[in-house]
Protein backbone atom coordinates (compact mmCIF):
# COMPACT_ATOMS: atom_id res chain seq x y z
CA UNK A 1 0.00 0.00 0.00
CA UNK A 2 1.30 3.30 -0.80
CA UNK A 3 3.09 5.25 2.21
CA UNK A 4 2.45 9.52 2.08
CA UNK A 5 5.97 11.12 2.45
CA UNK A 6 7.36 13.85 3.71
CA UNK A 7 10.32 14.50 1.26
CA UNK A 8 12.58 16.60 3.35
CA UNK A 9 11.68 15.89 7.11
CA UNK A 10 11.29 12.16 7.69
CA UNK A 11 13.40 9.43 5.93
CA UNK A 12 11.49 6.33 5.86
CA UNK A 13 13.14 3.41 7.84
CA UNK A 14 16.00 1.41 6.30
CA UNK A 15 15.28 -1.20 4.23
CA UNK A 16 11.22 0.03 3.94
CA UNK A 17 10.58 0.88 0.28
CA UNK A 18 8.71 4.11 0.14
CA UNK A 19 5.62 3.23 -1.19
CA UNK A 20 4.76 0.27 0.75
CA UNK A 21 4.08 0.65 4.37
CA UNK A 22 1.05 -0.51 6.54
CA UNK A 23 -1.62 2.28 7.29
CA UNK A 24 -2.39 3.02 11.06
CA UNK A 25 -3.80 -0.27 12.86
CA UNK A 26 -7.65 0.74 13.88
CA UNK A 27 -8.16 1.28 17.02
CA UNK A 28 -11.62 1.63 18.44
CA UNK A 29 -12.40 4.57 20.93
CA UNK A 30 -11.54 2.81 24.56
CA UNK A 31 -14.43 2.36 26.89
CA UNK A 32 -15.57 5.60 28.54
CA UNK A 33 -14.02 7.80 25.83
CA UNK A 34 -17.91 9.23 25.08
CA UNK A 35 -18.82 9.83 28.48
CA UNK A 36 -15.82 11.59 29.23
CA UNK A 37 -15.70 14.15 26.27
CA UNK A 38 -19.50 14.96 27.27
CA UNK A 39 -18.14 17.51 29.97
CA UNK A 40 -15.68 18.81 27.47
CA UNK A 41 -18.54 19.76 24.65
CA UNK A 42 -20.99 21.16 27.37
CA UNK A 43 -17.60 23.46 27.78
CA UNK A 44 -16.97 24.30 24.45
CA UNK A 45 -20.78 25.34 24.41
CA UNK A 46 -20.62 27.82 27.65
CA UNK A 47 -17.68 29.47 25.95
CA UNK A 48 -19.29 30.18 22.69
CA UNK A 49 -22.08 31.16 24.77
CA UNK A 50 -20.10 33.72 26.97
CA UNK A 51 -20.81 36.94 24.91
CA UNK A 52 -24.58 36.65 24.77
CA UNK A 53 -25.76 35.72 28.52
CA UNK A 54 -25.58 38.82 29.68
CA UNK A 55 -27.89 40.68 27.05
CA UNK A 56 -31.58 40.07 25.54
CA UNK A 57 -29.47 40.41 21.36
CA UNK A 58 -27.18 38.09 21.04
CA UNK A 59 -23.62 40.13 20.72
CA UNK A 60 -22.01 40.34 17.05
CA UNK A 61 -22.04 41.88 13.84
CA UNK A 62 -22.31 39.03 11.29
CA UNK A 63 -25.12 37.35 12.62
CA UNK A 64 -27.48 40.40 11.18
CA UNK A 65 -26.46 39.28 7.61
CA UNK A 66 -26.85 35.14 8.33
CA UNK A 67 -30.38 35.75 9.65
CA UNK A 68 -31.42 38.17 6.73
CA UNK A 69 -30.21 35.52 4.55
CA UNK A 70 -32.32 32.84 6.07
CA UNK A 71 -35.33 34.88 6.03
CA UNK A 72 -35.00 35.25 2.67
CA UNK A 73 -34.00 32.04 2.17
CA UNK A 74 -37.39 30.72 3.89
CA UNK A 75 -39.31 33.57 2.03
CA UNK A 76 -38.23 32.97 -1.51
CA UNK A 77 -37.18 29.23 -1.51
CA UNK A 78 -33.81 29.28 -2.70
CA UNK A 79 -30.44 30.30 -2.19
CA UNK A 80 -30.17 34.32 -2.32
CA UNK A 81 -26.69 36.15 -3.48
CA UNK A 82 -28.62 39.60 -3.51
CA UNK A 83 -30.14 41.31 -0.63
CA UNK A 84 -32.42 43.54 -1.70
CA UNK A 85 -31.63 46.51 0.37
CA UNK A 86 -27.94 46.37 1.02
CA UNK A 87 -25.82 48.81 -0.57
CA UNK A 88 -29.52 49.44 -2.04
CA UNK A 89 -29.37 45.53 -3.82
CA UNK A 90 -26.12 45.94 -6.02
CA UNK A 91 -24.03 44.04 -3.61
CA UNK A 92 -23.20 40.66 -5.18
CA UNK A 93 -22.45 38.40 -2.62
CA UNK A 94 -19.89 35.32 -2.15
CA UNK A 95 -22.66 33.24 -0.67
CA UNK A 96 -21.77 30.19 1.02
CA UNK A 97 -25.08 28.55 2.56
CA UNK A 98 -23.96 26.63 5.22
CA UNK A 99 -24.54 29.27 7.97
CA UNK A 100 -27.71 30.64 6.67
CA UNK A 101 -29.27 26.54 6.32
CA UNK A 102 -28.07 26.20 9.80
CA UNK A 103 -30.36 28.45 11.12
CA UNK A 104 -32.73 28.58 8.68
CA UNK A 105 -34.14 24.46 8.13
CA UNK A 106 -34.38 24.59 12.50
CA UNK A 107 -36.52 27.19 11.82
CA UNK A 108 -38.83 26.29 9.80
CA UNK A 109 -39.23 22.63 11.54
CA UNK A 110 -40.29 24.89 14.59
CA UNK A 111 -42.48 27.33 13.32
CA UNK A 112 -40.16 30.37 14.35
CA UNK A 113 -38.33 33.33 12.80
CA UNK A 114 -35.04 32.29 12.08
CA UNK A 115 -33.86 34.85 14.24
CA UNK A 116 -34.83 32.93 17.11
CA UNK A 117 -32.21 30.04 16.29
CA UNK A 118 -29.61 32.32 17.15
CA UNK A 119 -28.15 29.97 20.20
CA UNK A 120 -27.42 27.47 18.13
CA UNK A 121 -24.13 29.60 17.97
CA UNK A 122 -22.95 27.51 20.81
CA UNK A 123 -23.82 24.30 19.98
CA UNK A 124 -21.11 24.56 16.89
CA UNK A 125 -18.21 24.50 19.74
CA UNK A 126 -19.35 21.02 20.90
CA UNK A 127 -19.00 19.86 16.90
CA UNK A 128 -15.50 22.03 16.99
CA UNK A 129 -14.38 20.39 20.29
CA UNK A 130 -15.60 16.77 18.97
CA UNK A 131 -13.93 17.07 15.92
CA UNK A 132 -10.49 18.01 17.17
CA UNK A 133 -10.90 15.06 19.67
CA UNK A 134 -11.57 12.86 16.71
CA UNK A 135 -8.35 14.29 14.94
CA UNK A 136 -5.96 13.96 17.99
CA UNK A 137 -7.38 10.36 18.71
CA UNK A 138 -6.26 9.67 15.22
CA UNK A 139 -3.16 11.00 15.20
CA UNK A 140 -2.30 10.02 18.65
CA UNK A 141 -3.88 7.21 20.26
CA UNK A 142 -3.93 8.37 23.50
CA UNK A 143 -7.24 9.15 25.13
CA UNK A 144 -5.81 12.15 27.31
CA UNK A 145 -3.99 13.32 24.54
CA UNK A 146 -7.30 13.66 22.53
CA UNK A 147 -9.27 15.01 25.48
CA UNK A 148 -6.67 17.73 26.26
CA UNK A 149 -6.61 18.64 22.23
CA UNK A 150 -10.10 18.41 22.70
CA UNK A 151 -10.47 20.74 25.87
CA UNK A 152 -8.30 23.42 24.35
CA UNK A 153 -10.50 23.95 21.33
CA UNK A 154 -13.34 23.74 23.85
CA UNK A 155 -11.74 27.11 25.59
CA UNK A 156 -9.68 28.74 22.63
CA UNK A 157 -9.42 32.50 22.69
CA UNK A 158 -9.98 32.74 19.12
CA UNK A 159 -13.62 30.87 18.90
CA UNK A 160 -14.69 32.68 21.58
CA UNK A 161 -13.63 35.59 19.69
CA UNK A 162 -15.45 34.52 16.65
CA UNK A 163 -18.80 34.02 18.49
CA UNK A 164 -18.45 37.46 19.98
CA UNK A 165 -19.01 39.02 16.56
CA UNK A 166 -21.37 36.25 15.06
CA UNK A 167 -18.87 34.75 12.98
CA UNK A 168 -21.61 31.82 12.18
CA UNK A 169 -19.97 30.95 9.40
CA UNK A 170 -16.30 31.04 10.59
CA UNK A 171 -17.04 28.87 13.15
CA UNK A 172 -18.75 25.98 11.10
CA UNK A 173 -16.32 25.85 9.01
CA UNK A 174 -13.73 25.79 11.74
CA UNK A 175 -15.63 23.17 13.24
CA UNK A 176 -15.87 21.18 10.64
CA UNK A 177 -12.37 21.48 9.55
CA UNK A 178 -10.90 18.37 11.75
CA UNK A 179 -13.97 15.83 10.15
CA UNK A 180 -12.19 16.77 7.24
CA UNK A 181 -8.82 15.96 7.95
CA UNK A 182 -9.94 12.60 9.79
CA UNK A 183 -11.42 11.27 6.56
CA UNK A 184 -8.66 12.13 4.60
CA UNK A 185 -6.71 10.53 6.66
CA UNK A 186 -8.70 7.69 6.90
CA UNK A 187 -8.91 7.47 2.54
CA UNK A 188 -5.52 7.75 1.93
CA UNK A 189 -4.52 5.17 4.55
CA UNK A 190 -7.04 2.76 3.32
CA UNK A 191 -8.97 3.42 0.18
CA UNK A 192 -12.06 2.25 -0.65
CA UNK A 193 -15.33 4.04 -1.51
CA UNK A 194 -16.50 4.33 1.75
CA UNK A 195 -14.01 6.49 2.71
CA UNK A 196 -14.25 8.32 -0.52
CA UNK A 197 -17.68 9.33 0.13
CA UNK A 198 -16.84 9.88 3.73
CA UNK A 199 -14.13 12.04 2.58
CA UNK A 200 -16.17 13.70 -0.15
CA UNK A 201 -18.93 14.98 2.67
CA UNK A 202 -16.68 16.01 4.94
CA UNK A 203 -15.19 18.23 2.44
CA UNK A 204 -18.19 19.01 0.85
CA UNK A 205 -19.37 20.15 4.50
CA UNK A 206 -16.53 22.49 4.98
CA UNK A 207 -16.82 24.29 1.35
CA UNK A 208 -20.22 25.51 1.92
CA UNK A 209 -19.93 27.04 5.43
CA UNK A 210 -17.61 29.44 4.73
CA UNK A 211 -15.38 31.04 2.19
CA UNK A 212 -11.84 31.50 3.97
CA UNK A 213 -12.12 28.10 5.21
CA UNK A 214 -12.90 26.29 1.91
CA UNK A 215 -10.09 27.87 0.19
CA UNK A 216 -7.80 26.95 3.09
CA UNK A 217 -9.21 23.58 3.28
CA UNK A 218 -8.06 22.84 -0.64
CA UNK A 219 -5.10 24.61 -0.41
CA UNK A 220 -3.83 22.32 2.70
CA UNK A 221 -4.61 19.52 0.97
CA UNK A 222 -3.92 20.76 -2.58
CA UNK A 223 -0.30 21.53 -0.65
CA UNK A 224 -0.03 18.37 1.55
CA UNK A 225 -0.54 15.94 -2.03
CA UNK A 226 1.88 17.59 -4.22
CA UNK A 227 4.98 15.95 -3.15
CA UNK A 228 3.40 12.67 -3.79
CA UNK A 229 1.72 13.34 -7.01
CA UNK A 230 4.75 14.66 -8.10
CA UNK A 231 6.71 11.20 -7.55
CA UNK A 232 3.82 8.88 -7.58
CA UNK A 233 0.51 10.31 -9.62
CA UNK A 234 -1.38 6.60 -9.77
CA UNK A 235 -2.16 6.05 -6.11
CA UNK A 236 -3.28 10.02 -5.75
CA UNK A 237 -5.46 9.73 -9.09
CA UNK A 238 -6.49 6.07 -7.29
CA UNK A 239 -8.02 7.24 -3.93
CA UNK A 240 -9.52 10.38 -5.54
CA UNK A 241 -11.28 8.75 -8.13
CA UNK A 242 -14.79 7.87 -6.20
CA UNK A 243 -14.38 11.69 -3.96
CA UNK A 244 -13.61 14.54 -6.17
CA UNK A 245 -17.11 13.75 -8.75
CA UNK A 246 -19.27 12.97 -5.04
CA UNK A 247 -17.68 16.34 -3.54
CA UNK A 248 -18.39 17.95 -7.29
CA UNK A 249 -21.75 16.76 -6.99
CA UNK A 250 -22.46 17.94 -2.90
CA UNK A 251 -20.99 21.16 -3.49
CA UNK A 252 -19.89 22.18 -7.17
CA UNK A 253 -23.47 24.41 -7.49
CA UNK A 254 -21.76 26.77 -4.23
CA UNK A 255 -18.13 26.74 -5.83
CA UNK A 256 -19.22 27.34 -9.55
CA UNK A 257 -21.36 30.81 -7.77
CA UNK A 258 -18.31 31.63 -5.80
CA UNK A 259 -16.47 31.51 -9.19
CA UNK A 260 -18.54 33.26 -10.86
CA UNK A 261 -18.98 36.30 -8.09
CA UNK A 262 -15.31 36.26 -7.43
CA UNK A 263 -14.85 36.49 -11.15
CA UNK A 264 -16.90 39.60 -10.78
CA UNK A 265 -15.29 41.30 -8.02
CA UNK A 266 -11.79 40.68 -9.20
CA UNK A 267 -11.04 36.74 -8.00
CA UNK A 268 -9.27 36.38 -5.47
CA UNK A 269 -8.56 39.47 -5.15
CA UNK A 270 -11.30 39.32 -1.46
CA UNK A 271 -8.27 37.62 -0.03
CA UNK A 272 -5.10 39.59 -1.11
CA UNK A 273 -6.48 42.75 -3.00
CA UNK A 274 -5.30 45.13 -0.43
CA UNK A 275 -1.73 46.37 -0.11
CA UNK A 276 -2.51 48.15 3.23
CA UNK A 277 -3.76 45.48 5.17
CA UNK A 278 -0.94 44.33 6.96
CA UNK A 279 -0.08 47.57 8.18
CA UNK A 280 -3.11 48.20 9.29
CA UNK A 281 -3.52 44.26 11.22
CA UNK A 282 -0.05 43.58 11.91
CA UNK A 283 -0.53 45.09 14.99
CA UNK A 284 -2.94 42.75 15.49
CA UNK A 285 -0.95 39.81 14.67
CA UNK A 286 2.17 41.40 17.07
CA UNK A 287 -0.81 41.87 19.93
CA UNK A 288 -2.10 38.23 19.51
CA UNK A 289 1.55 36.95 19.77
CA UNK A 290 2.44 38.61 23.23
CA UNK A 291 -0.54 38.02 24.51
CA UNK A 292 -0.80 35.00 27.34
CA UNK A 293 -3.23 33.04 24.82
CA UNK A 294 -0.97 33.89 22.28
CA UNK A 295 2.58 33.46 24.27
CA UNK A 296 1.32 30.23 25.52
CA UNK A 297 -0.27 29.09 21.66
CA UNK A 298 3.51 29.66 20.28
CA UNK A 299 5.43 28.02 23.32
CA UNK A 300 2.92 25.09 22.61
CA UNK A 301 3.31 25.20 18.68
CA UNK A 302 7.33 24.56 18.81
CA UNK A 303 7.80 21.31 20.85
CA UNK A 304 4.24 20.29 20.37
CA UNK A 305 4.35 20.03 16.49
CA UNK A 306 7.97 18.93 17.03
CA UNK A 307 6.31 16.00 18.84
CA UNK A 308 3.83 15.35 16.55
CA UNK A 309 6.28 15.80 13.48
CA UNK A 310 8.61 13.17 14.07
CA UNK A 311 6.87 10.26 16.32
CA UNK A 312 6.93 7.07 14.19
CA UNK A 313 3.76 6.46 15.10
CA UNK A 314 1.92 9.66 13.85
CA UNK A 315 0.38 8.68 10.67
CA UNK A 316 2.29 9.87 7.93
CA UNK A 317 -0.76 11.74 6.46
CA UNK A 318 -1.77 13.72 9.33
CA UNK A 319 1.82 14.82 9.66
CA UNK A 320 1.42 16.10 5.95
CA UNK A 321 -1.54 18.43 6.56
CA UNK A 322 -0.34 19.56 9.91
CA UNK A 323 2.74 20.98 7.90
CA UNK A 324 1.05 22.38 4.92
CA UNK A 325 -1.44 23.83 7.51
CA UNK A 326 1.45 25.15 9.24
CA UNK A 327 2.68 26.81 6.41
CA UNK A 328 -0.07 28.29 5.25
CA UNK A 329 -0.44 29.94 8.57
CA UNK A 330 3.37 31.55 8.36
CA UNK A 331 3.05 32.60 5.32
CA UNK A 332 -0.79 34.11 5.33
CA UNK A 333 -0.47 35.38 8.43
CA UNK A 334 3.17 37.15 8.91
CA UNK A 335 3.43 37.58 4.65
CA UNK A 336 2.88 41.25 4.64
CA UNK A 337 6.76 42.55 4.50
CA UNK A 338 7.31 39.99 1.44
CA UNK A 339 4.83 41.23 -0.94
CA UNK A 340 1.69 38.25 0.15
CA UNK A 341 -1.14 40.82 0.87
CA UNK A 342 -3.50 38.62 2.58
CA UNK A 343 -5.98 39.29 5.36
CA UNK A 344 -3.93 38.42 8.18
CA UNK A 345 -6.54 39.04 11.21
CA UNK A 346 -8.53 36.15 9.99
CA UNK A 347 -5.53 34.25 8.97
CA UNK A 348 -4.08 34.44 12.80
CA UNK A 349 -6.90 32.18 13.84
CA UNK A 350 -5.84 28.43 12.18
CA UNK A 351 -3.28 28.63 14.38
CA UNK A 352 -5.96 27.42 17.19
CA UNK A 353 -6.02 23.90 15.28
CA UNK A 354 -2.25 23.76 14.96
CA UNK A 355 -2.01 24.82 19.21
CA UNK A 356 -5.39 22.18 20.31
CA UNK A 357 -3.30 19.37 18.09
CA UNK A 358 0.12 20.83 19.79
CA UNK A 359 -1.00 20.46 23.33
CA UNK A 360 -2.13 16.98 23.01
CA UNK A 361 1.27 15.93 21.01
CA UNK A 362 3.36 17.81 23.96
CA UNK A 363 1.62 15.19 26.46
CA UNK A 364 2.79 12.07 24.73
CA UNK A 365 6.47 13.59 25.45
CA UNK A 366 6.19 12.70 29.24
CA UNK A 367 5.76 9.37 30.42
CA UNK A 368 4.98 10.39 34.28
CA UNK A 369 1.20 10.88 34.44
CA UNK A 370 1.06 13.56 36.79
CA UNK A 371 3.12 15.72 34.94
CA UNK A 372 1.40 15.45 32.13
CA UNK A 373 -1.77 16.27 34.12
CA UNK A 374 -0.15 19.47 35.64
CA UNK A 375 1.16 20.71 32.57
CA UNK A 376 -2.21 20.34 30.48
CA UNK A 377 -4.06 21.97 33.44
CA UNK A 378 -1.42 24.94 33.35
CA UNK A 379 -1.46 24.94 29.39
CA UNK A 380 -5.16 24.95 29.60
CA UNK A 381 -6.36 27.59 32.27
CA UNK A 382 -3.73 29.95 30.23
CA UNK A 383 -5.99 29.92 27.85
CA UNK A 384 -9.08 29.45 29.27
CA UNK A 385 -8.21 33.18 31.34
CA UNK A 386 -7.73 34.86 28.42
CA UNK A 387 -10.99 33.12 26.79
CA UNK A 388 -13.37 34.62 29.43
CA UNK A 389 -11.61 37.68 29.05
CA UNK A 390 -12.48 37.74 25.22
CA UNK A 391 -16.07 36.74 25.68
CA UNK A 392 -16.38 40.09 28.41
CA UNK A 393 -14.31 42.33 26.00
CA UNK A 394 -15.64 41.07 22.86
CA UNK A 395 -18.74 40.84 23.95
CA UNK A 396 -19.04 44.46 24.66
CA UNK A 397 -17.59 45.67 22.34
CA UNK A 398 -19.59 43.94 19.59
CA UNK A 399 -23.18 44.49 20.82
CA UNK A 400 -24.70 46.57 18.37
CA UNK A 401 -28.83 45.01 18.39
CA UNK A 402 -30.47 45.90 21.21
CA UNK A 403 -34.10 46.78 22.08
CA UNK A 404 -33.33 50.11 21.68
CA UNK A 405 -32.26 49.22 17.63
CA UNK A 406 -35.51 47.74 17.63
CA UNK A 407 -37.21 50.94 18.64
CA UNK A 408 -35.38 52.82 16.25
CA UNK A 409 -36.08 50.57 13.52
CA UNK A 410 -39.51 50.70 14.21
CA UNK A 411 -39.87 54.73 14.30
CA UNK A 412 -38.08 54.40 10.76
CA UNK A 413 -40.15 51.83 9.02
CA UNK A 414 -43.16 54.10 10.58
CA UNK A 415 -42.11 56.99 9.63
CA UNK A 416 -40.38 56.44 6.04
CA UNK A 417 -41.57 55.61 2.38
CA UNK A 418 -40.29 51.95 1.17
CA UNK A 419 -38.07 53.60 -1.68
CA UNK A 420 -36.46 56.39 1.13
CA UNK A 421 -32.57 56.02 1.17
CA UNK A 422 -31.25 55.85 4.50
CA UNK A 423 -27.37 56.13 5.23
CA UNK A 424 -25.66 54.21 8.15
CA UNK A 425 -22.80 52.93 9.66
CA UNK A 426 -20.77 50.05 9.14
CA UNK A 427 -21.70 48.16 12.01
CA UNK A 428 -25.95 48.96 12.28
CA UNK A 429 -26.39 48.15 8.12
CA UNK A 430 -26.15 44.56 9.33
CA UNK A 431 -28.64 44.91 11.58
CA UNK A 432 -30.73 47.46 9.69
CA UNK A 433 -31.00 45.65 6.26
CA UNK A 434 -33.49 43.20 8.13
CA UNK A 435 -35.23 45.31 10.66
CA UNK A 436 -35.71 48.34 8.08
CA UNK A 437 -36.58 46.95 4.51
CA UNK A 438 -34.94 50.22 2.47
CA UNK A 439 -32.75 51.21 0.35
CA UNK A 440 -29.73 51.14 2.61
CA UNK A 441 -25.98 52.63 2.04
CA UNK A 442 -23.48 51.36 4.17
CA UNK A 443 -20.02 52.82 5.35
CA UNK A 444 -18.45 49.38 4.93
CA UNK A 445 -14.38 49.76 4.53
CA UNK A 446 -12.88 48.32 1.27
CA UNK A 447 -10.54 46.19 2.88
CA UNK A 448 -13.19 44.31 4.31
CA UNK A 449 -15.96 44.91 1.41
CA UNK A 450 -14.86 41.86 -0.40
CA UNK A 451 -17.92 40.51 -1.52
CA UNK A 452 -19.66 42.92 -3.33
CA UNK A 453 -20.04 44.41 -6.99
CA UNK A 454 -17.92 47.55 -8.10
CA UNK A 455 -20.83 49.87 -8.04
CA UNK A 456 -21.69 48.29 -4.85
CA UNK A 457 -18.03 49.41 -3.79
CA UNK A 458 -18.70 53.03 -4.60
CA UNK A 459 -21.64 53.36 -2.70
CA UNK A 460 -19.64 52.25 0.02
CA UNK A 461 -17.14 54.43 -0.30
CA UNK A 462 -19.44 57.50 -0.56
CA UNK A 463 -21.06 56.21 2.66
CA UNK A 464 -17.87 56.64 4.13
CA UNK A 465 -16.92 59.66 3.19
CA UNK A 466 -20.16 61.09 4.13
CA UNK A 467 -20.20 59.96 7.55
CA UNK A 468 -16.87 60.70 8.24
CA UNK A 469 -17.63 64.60 7.23
CA UNK A 470 -15.31 64.87 4.54
CA UNK A 471 -15.59 68.36 2.63
CA UNK A 472 -17.43 66.86 0.02
CA UNK A 473 -19.87 65.04 1.96
CA UNK A 474 -23.35 67.70 1.49
CA UNK A 475 -22.85 67.31 -2.50
CA UNK A 476 -22.65 63.26 -2.21
CA UNK A 477 -25.74 63.37 0.23
CA UNK A 478 -27.70 65.12 -2.76
CA UNK A 479 -25.90 62.86 -5.25
CA UNK A 480 -27.10 59.56 -3.63
CA UNK A 481 -30.66 60.92 -2.93
CA UNK A 482 -29.99 60.06 0.85
CA UNK A 483 -33.50 60.62 3.21
CA UNK A 484 -32.31 59.37 6.56
CA UNK A 485 -29.13 59.18 8.48
CA UNK A 486 -29.01 56.43 11.33
CA UNK A 487 -25.81 56.41 13.35
CA UNK A 488 -24.71 54.92 17.05
CA UNK A 489 -24.99 57.03 19.83
CA UNK A 490 -23.12 54.59 22.64
CA UNK A 491 -20.99 52.13 21.72
CA UNK A 492 -18.43 51.72 18.35
CA UNK A 493 -18.80 51.91 14.86
CA UNK A 494 -17.08 52.32 11.47
CA UNK A 495 -16.64 55.37 10.99
CA UNK A 496 -16.48 56.87 14.79
CA UNK A 497 -20.09 57.25 15.95
CA UNK A 498 -18.86 60.94 17.10
CA UNK A 499 -17.25 61.93 14.14
CA UNK A 500 -20.30 61.27 12.27
CA UNK A 501 -22.66 63.27 14.91
CA UNK A 502 -20.16 66.07 14.68
CA UNK A 503 -20.47 66.51 11.24
CA UNK A 504 -24.51 65.76 10.84
CA UNK A 505 -24.78 69.04 13.73
CA UNK A 506 -22.99 71.36 11.22
CA UNK A 507 -24.77 70.46 7.63
CA UNK A 508 -27.31 72.37 7.46
CA UNK A 509 -29.38 69.84 5.09
CA UNK A 510 -29.62 67.67 8.45
CA UNK A 511 -31.46 67.72 10.87
CA UNK A 512 -32.73 65.43 14.00
CA UNK A 513 -35.50 63.54 13.37
CA UNK A 514 -35.66 60.87 16.70
CA UNK A 515 -33.39 59.66 19.29
CA UNK A 516 -33.23 57.21 22.22
CA UNK A 517 -29.73 56.43 24.66
CA UNK A 518 -28.37 54.55 21.62
CA UNK A 519 -29.32 55.49 18.16
CA UNK A 520 -29.87 58.72 16.48
CA UNK A 521 -31.98 58.85 13.31
CA UNK A 522 -31.51 62.08 11.15
CA UNK A 523 -33.90 63.72 8.22
CA UNK A 524 -32.18 65.44 5.15
CA UNK A 525 -33.91 68.03 4.34
CA UNK A 526 -35.80 68.02 0.30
Amino acid sequence: MWHWPLPGLLKPPAGRPVATVEPTPASPLPAGAVARLLPVLVVAIVFRALPDLWSEHPAGLDWGLYVAWADQFLAEGRLPSVLPHYQSGLTRWLFFPGGPLALALPASLAGVAPVATLPLLALVGAVEAAGVFLLAWRLFRRLDAALAAALAAAVHPGSVEIAAWGGFGNLLGLGLLPFAWVAGIELWERGGVRPALVFAAATSAVAVSHSLTAFWLFATLALALLPVALRHPRPVVGRLRVALPVAAVLCGPVLLHAADVGQRVGGLGFFFGADDRFAETGGFVAEAVLSPAGAISVALLLPGLAVLVLRRATPAAGRALVMAHLALAVAFTFGGPLGLHFHHWRAAFYFGLLSQLALGALLLAFDRGRVRTVLAVALLAGLAGPALDTAARSGAAYRVASPALDEAAAWLRAHSAPDDVVLTSNWLGFHLLRAVPRPTLVAVPERDFFNASPAAVALARDARRMLAGEADAAKLLAARRVDWVVVRRSGADVPDPAQSRAWLRREPAVEPAWANAEVAIYRVRP
